[in-house]
């Protein structure tokens, strides 16, 4: 079992390390980053490359112009606060916001991770200012049902046409939101219970995934899944059809009696 102390001297210690790492200019860790509640970190100008671990933060995570590159997955616990600034983000696991998000004119880049990642989940409701999601092996992007995902300035979706990109809900049956005011780059993606509320997206493409249910995508509204007026009329005429028959075979039974 680990001495308690020696846990919290390694916590200390870390949270000193990258505390540094603002007055540095780039950095290669192969740690976890976790700011504690009450502490703070401020990135400054610095590049970190983290080495496909996590961060966390509890506290308040200041990017201003600086980057955090191969992370892994990126949690804002409850009552934790991040600001980005001018800074990127680059992630290949999931995003977890719990606390507080400031978009300022920051870069959020999802990638495929080292050894191509099934999928990545995209958890709470976040703004961001720029938001890409790329994948060259058809990974699967998933948002949670019920969240909502705002886009200020640049969207970016790409895939490949032989293995698109896929951005579904985590719930079959439930809706997850994305609402872009922005702009938009967009290729080769499948979309299944992510409706969009804003900008209408990839109008001009076709939806790889052909029985996802995609509104305000690829040009479908509601209308688009409704059942047409003429398929209810004639689903009713059959079904009086049907109803008329039964009545008079009815009829003729009690008439004629075997």
């Amino acid at each position: 079992m680990i001495n308690p102390s020696l846990q919290r001297l390694r916590a200390s210690a870390l949270l000193s390390i990258f505390l540094f790492v603002g007055m540095a200019t780039h950095n290669v860790a192969h740690a976890d980053i976790a700011v504690p509640a009450g502490g703070s970190i401020a990135l400054g100008g610095s590049s970190n490359d983290l080495g496909f671990t996590d961060v966390t933060v509890a506290g308040t995570l200041l990017l201003q112009n600086g980057s955090l590159s191969n992370v892994r997955n990126f949690t804002i616990a409850p009552g934790g606060s991040v600001v980005a600034g001018s800074g990127v983000i680059t992630l290949s696991g999931n995003w977890n916001n719990a606390g507080s998000f400031s978009a300022g004119t920051g870069a959020i880049h999802f990638v495929d991770a080292p050894a191509c990642s099934t999928g990545s989940t995209i958890s709470g409701s976040s703004t961001f200012a720029s938001l890409s999601l790329i994948s060259t092996c058809g990974k699967l992007y998933r948002f949670a049902a019920g969240s909502n995902q705002t886009i200020n300035a640049l969207f970016t979706v790409s895939g490949t046409a032989a293995l698109p990109l896929r951005i579904e809900s985590t719930a079959a049956a439930q809706t997850a939101f994305v609402n872009l005011t922005g702009q938009q780059l967009i290729n080769d993606l499948a979309v299944a219970n992510v409706r969009a509320t804003g900008v209408a997206l990839a109008p001009t493409l076709t939806n790889q995934n052909p029985t996802g249910v995609a509104i305000g995508w690829f040009g479908l509204t509601e209308a688009s899944y409704a059942v047409p007026v003429t398929g209810r009329v004639a689903l009713g005429a059959i079904c009086l059809a049907l109803l008329l028959f039964g009545i008079g075979a009815l009829r003729r039974t009690a008439r004629f009696p075997a």
